[in-house]
């Protein structure tokens, strides 16, 4: 499978697979939920940070699991 690909499949923050990816939604990135939630505790200050779950790329990686 191409390297390129499977990189889109890590957190940014991390560099680990997705296990629950998330969609930071005031940038539109994808990050690991648990990642993104420390740095909005360490770093959000009093803003309302939203988080959308990120299902087609969780669909994927389930795809692969199973490949």
């Amino acid at each position: 499978m191409n390297s390129e690909f499977l990189k889109t499949l890590e957190c940014p923050m991390t560099g680990q697979r997705f296990v629950d990816p998330v969609i930071f939604a005031s940038t539109g990135v994808t990050y690991e939920r648990e990642a993104i939630q420390k740095w909005i505790d360490d770093h959000g200050g009093d803003f309302n940070y939203v988080l959308i779950p990120n299902k087609p790329i969780r669909d994927i990686i389930d795809a692969l699991a199973n490949v």
